[in-house]
């Protein structure tokens, strides 16, 4: 089976950046004038940095996943002793939460 788009040394596929380098590579041999590969390479620059931002927005945004996940299970702690007219057990509850802080 023929592979098609660009592979590297052992002949494996690539993939994202990888292959965008390498097609970036074939078009700047390929192309006729200068400006042509000097527009794609600030193009793929540009995807570089769209990515690098994106992974730490995504890092932000697993950071307050977890946040709520945590303050969540606090509620849920603290609704059963609640309900039960428990002021001890809210107390520890509420003096784990403090710690974990």
């Amino acid at each position: 089976m023929a592979v098609s788009g660009p592979t590297g040394p052992e002949g494996q596929p690539l993939t994202g950046l990888a292959a965008a380098r390498a097609r970036l590579g074939n078009l700047q041999r390929q192309a006729s004038g200068r400006g042509e590969a000097e527009a794609l390479q600030d193009r793929l620059t540009a995807l570089e940095d769209k990515v690098t931002a994106l992974t730490a927005e995504l890092a932000d945004n697993r950071a307050l996943h977890r946040r709520l996940a945590e303050l969540t299970d606090v509620v849920t702690e603290l609704c059963v002793p609640l309900v039960e007219r428990d002021s001890t057990g809210v107390a520890e509850v509420l003096d784990r939460y403090r710690d974990s802080l």
